[in-house]
């Protein structure tokens, strides 16, 4: 016999009680794995309560002490089990257990047995007995007390191999804090079995859930603020551990692409309510067609919703398109949206491939019709460039797959050819001929244009200071200047470098800048004001449809303006044909020169020059051609 120590027990209860606290206060239980670590709180305190109550055999009586070393060893055989089960549904894998009824047994039988052990302890003393001695009731172990400690080794020894083997499921600090727990808690087992008056083993088990609790992540990382939704970082958190189990699941994504008009139509208050209750019909709205989806906010105009079967996605994005269907009546917003479903691991066949067809819907509406199941398109080609389009464009610069085309610009005055615009195209190994506003558009939002473009200025100013080129008689060469381009610091290292390299004029290029509304007009008309300096001239592009205003275009210094085809191509309507004379007269005023984009037809030709452009540029002269072709069009077609 000897005397049991119950001050560890006591110090365990004063860190629980500000622990549960926390947890209370600070709502740390609104997923499922904090549910479980609530659950092992609560078995702890029970734990520590019998374990203390146990201590005073004499005090309480032989039947009271039964009774709380039995539960004592009810919850201490459980503790290393919710552990375990914490880890499995922190890595969501609790559809394994119930798919794989081996693996489930394997996590439960090992208590049970402690269990029944413990239960039937009181007529067979196998775990531990409570006997009267000489007038005093005491504890002692039974033969198999081996059992409840083995038990814990082996639970703890599983837990370490779970959460190295699913590493990457969590974060660094998540990792941390919970292998930290796998030496506290083998230690104080270890230590318990040999030196059995020492009770440590509630006070690290208290420890071990302080360092679980540095898993658990905080509301606002779970729930978006503004939506009452899961938040983005959860949504992919989900998709990650999802590829890593192999685990089938179905998404459903809602795009809005004009989103923005919520803003418009409502004031602040009223646009924050429909937002919210937006958000309410997507996390709330159909729980009676599948309890368990989980909706998220990923960005403004972009939800998705993780269901469990695809005949349950499918019956749920019918009832979205429903409802969004009387969206109009009922408040005045017309939605325009994409929603897709998506057969997570079958249609994609990594989470990079399906966050960047995420990205791209959120880009741009990708498809003619509301719904799309992308289970039938996933094979189309053209579904494949739209969602490999990043890898498409780094293997087009990695290999040489793309090429500067010339589009002649014909002379209305000289009637001659005496420029060109130079034009990238991409015509993938793999893919063939890639549509350049796909590309261009998405090397725009991923900073790749900045590549491409230096590699159509290398073409062009090699081609100018080639022979073949002088001989053809042009005055110069149009090229691109994307927006990041015009807000690039190094923009003029880049363009003197060039001259630097091929000897050419500086009058033997034009640059073409296109304006955005957001931009940084500081730093584009620094690099605009010191290309003038160097001597080469400006085009400004998209007139009429662009973001300049008149008091922005009357202060840039540029030399020729750009008016878009969908201007010129309405030419024969009253009010535009006065429009473009007007528009023309005013552009004459200002000592520049025009050119018409998009001309397809010989009267549509005829009238515009006719209301005064001074170039023409379009297919009823040439579509763009590449180098050779574009040198034999010059020639033909610039004969004396």
């Amino acid at each position: 016999m000897y005397e049991r120590t119950y001050y560890f027990d006591a110090a365990a209860l004063f860190v629980l009680l500000p622990l549960f606290v926390a947890t209370i206060t600070k709502k740390l239980y609104k997923n499922a794995s904090s549910k479980v670590f609530v659950l092992v709180l609560i078995a702890i305190f029970l734990c520590g309560i019998c374990d203390i109550l146990s201590c005073f055999p004499n005090e309480f009586g032989a039947n009271v002490t039964w009774v709380t070393t039995t539960f004592y060893f009810v919850f201490r055989a459980m503790l290393p089990m919710l552990y375990l089960v914490y880890l499995i549904v922190l890595t969501d894998c609790v559809n394994k257990l119930k798919k794989n009824k081996i693996f489930g047994s394997l996590v439960f039988i090992p208590y049970l047995v402690v269990l029944v052990l413990v239960i039937i302890s009181s007529g067979t003393g196998l775990i531990f007995s409570i006997e009267n001695i000489d007038g005093n009731v005491q504890y002692q172990r039974g033969p198999l007390i081996w059992i409840v400690y083995a038990t814990s080794a082996i639970y703890i020894v599983f837990c370490m191999y779970y959460i190295i083997r699913y590493k990457k499921f969590f974060s660094t600090h998540q990792f941390v804090s919970l292998i930290a727990i796998v030496p506290v808690s083998l230690a104080s087992v270890l230590l318990q079995y040999f030196f059995p008056w020492l009770l440590v083993e509630v006070f690290s088990s208290v420890l071990a859930l302080v360092l679980a609790s540095l898993s658990i992540e905080a509301p606002d990382e779970l729930v978006d603020n503004k939506t009452g939704m899961l938040t983005s970082k959860q949504f992919y958190i989900y998709v990650k551990r999802s590829y890593i189990m192999n685990k089938e699941y179905s998404i459903i994504l809602i795009n809005f692409y004009n989103f923005s008009e919520i803003y418009n139509m409502f004031d602040f208050d009223d646009s924050t309510k429909f937002v919210k209750d937006l958000a309410n019909m997507f996390n709330n709205h159909y729980r009676s067609i599948n309890r368990s989806y989980k909706a998220y906010f990923i960005d403004d105009g972009l939800f998705a919703i993780n269901v469990n079967s695809k005949e349950n996605a499918k019956l749920l994005a019918d009832n979205i398109v429903m409802d969004l269907g009387g969206l109009k009546n009922r408040t005045g917003y017309n939605p325009k949206y994409n929603i897709a479903l998506i057969d997570a691991i079958n249609d994609f066949e990594d989470m990079s491939s399906l966050v960047a067809f995420i990205n791209n819907l959120h880009f741009e509406p990708m498809f003619k019709d509301n719904y799309v199941d992308i289970s039938e398109i996933k094979d189309e080609k053209s579904f494949v460039i739209r969602n490999k389009i990043e890898s498409i464009i780094e293997d087009g610069l990695k290999n040489n797959e793309f090429e500067v085309y010339y589009q002649p610009i014909y002379d209305v005055h000289e009637k001659k050819f005496r420029s060109a615009e130079a034009l990238i195209r991409l015509n993938s190994k793999k893919y063939g001929f890639i549509i350049p506003g796909l590309f261009i558009n998405h090397a725009e939002k991923n900073g790749k244009i900045i590549q491409i473009d230096d590699f159509v200025y290398d073409s062009v100013f090699k081609f100018i200071s080639s022979e073949e080129f002088k001989d053809l008689g042009l005055e110069y060469i149009e090229v691109n200047l994307s927006m990041l381009d015009c807000q690039d610091k190094y923009l003029l290292d880049r363009i003197r470098k060039l001259f630097n390299k091929y000897n050419i004029e500086s009058n033997k290029i034009n640059f073409e800048i296109t304006e955005s509304l957001d931009a940084d007009y500081s730093r584009i008309d620094y690099n605009i004001k010191k290309i003038k300096d160097l001597g080469s001239s400006l085009s400004l592009d998209d007139y009429g449809t662009g973001f300049s205003n008149i008091e922005r275009f009357s202060t840039l210094p540029i030399d020729i303006v750009k008016i878009d085809k969908t201007l010129a191509d309405k030419y024969k309507e009253d009010n535009m044909s006065c429009v473009l004379k007007n528009t023309f007269n005013m552009i004459k005023g200002m000592n520049r020169k025009i050119v018409v984009e998009g001309v397809e037809e010989e009267q549509q030709a005829n009238s515009l020059i006719e209301y005064g452009c001074d170039y023409i540029q379009g297919y009823y002269y040439s579509k763009p051609l590449p180098k050779d072709k574009f040198i034999e069009f010059i020639k033909e077609h610039n004969k004396d």
